[in-house]
């Protein structure tokens, strides 16, 4: 009778343990399976927020000329693009000085070689972007400006649209 009751018990043990871990298993895959839905159709949203809006600027003659719908690269449709949008540039030159003048807003963007990368996360939302367009507007608008704070100036006087 001891033995039937152990063994029992081991098995009722058992049971458990599967049940519990297929359920952890299963939430784990669906959590996994929402983010990664979720990501991606955030990152299209503030993809199209972002592009929407440099297509406004073009239409109101503020436009950037370095970044802008034209010069974006689009390796991949747009269901499997990652969060990061990058343009094109001319020359490298021309990839980090637009990096160190958009950079002078407090906005995280970097370039490599001829390509300059905007980056949108999570932790993005479209104030970001907001805020992100009306740099590239005045950067379009007064570089000559910018350049003479940038040379001058340390880099906490720099403007900021925070």
């Amino acid at each position: 009778y001891t033995i039937i009751v152990i063994y029992t018990v081991l098995y009722t043990i058992i049971v458990i343990y599967t049940v519990l871990y297929t359920i952890i298993v299963m939430y784990t895959v669906l959590i996994y399976y929402y983010r990664d839905v979720h990501c991606l159709v955030y990152y299209r949203s503030l993809h199209r927020y972002l592009l929407a809006g440099l297509d406004k600027l073009d239409k109101a003659g503020k436009g950037n000329p370095w970044i802008c719908r034209r010069r974006l690269l689009c390796l991949v449709d747009e269901p499997h693009r990652s969060h990061t949008l990058v343009f094109v540039q001319d020359t490298p030159a021309i990839a980090m000085r637009t990096c160190e003048y958009v950079k002078a807003f407090n906005i995280n963007i970097d370039s490599r070689k001829t390509f300059v990368r905007v980056g949108l996360g999570l932790n993005h939302n479209p104030e970001d972007i907001d805020r992100f367009l009306e740099a590239l507007s005045w950067y379009t608008n007064n570089e000559k400006e910018l350049a003479s704070i940038l040379e001058k100036g340390p880099k906490d006087k720099r403007p900021t649209l925070l």
